[in-house]
């Protein structure tokens, strides 16, 4: 699949809101909702949150109050850099990185996502 029809699928999270976060062992998940369709964004190299210039990854103390703080938060926009960065930023000024560099993975996927409820695969990035 080309980069840009990746960003596109990246792209559909905009104008949703993050329903739900669940901690799973070593990745995270997100669940994007809006009135017509939902998403669930899978990460297995765990993000990063950028909230007030100050920017939370695993290990610090308060990640996990940052991830969850971004319930309903609406997504403004969301980016790919290939072999960077996925980017997405939140009417609240937030913003969830995940690492898309080979010296930060954690396995052969960065992140998935997927269409909820009918589970049907989108998009993987490595």
């Amino acid at each position: 699949m080309s980069d840009n029809a990746e960003s596109l699928h990246l792209a559909r999270l905009v104008g949703h809101d993050v329903s739900s976060i669940v901690f799973v062992r070593d990745y995270v998940q997100l669940t994007f909702e809006s009135d017509k369709s939902s998403f669930r964004l899978t990460c297995f190299t765990m993000p990063t949150v950028t909230m007030s210039g100050t920017t939370t990854k695993l290990g610090q103390p308060k990640y996990r109050d940052a991830l969850c703080d971004l319930i309903d938060k609406v997504v403004q926009s969301a980016t790919e850099r290939p072999r960077d960065t996925l980017a997405i930023n939140f009417n609240s000024g937030a913003c969830l990185n995940v690492s898309l560099r080979p010296e930060d993975a954690h396995g052969p996927e960065a992140a998935m996502l997927t269409d909820e409820p009918s589970g049907k695969f989108c998009v993987v990035w490595q």
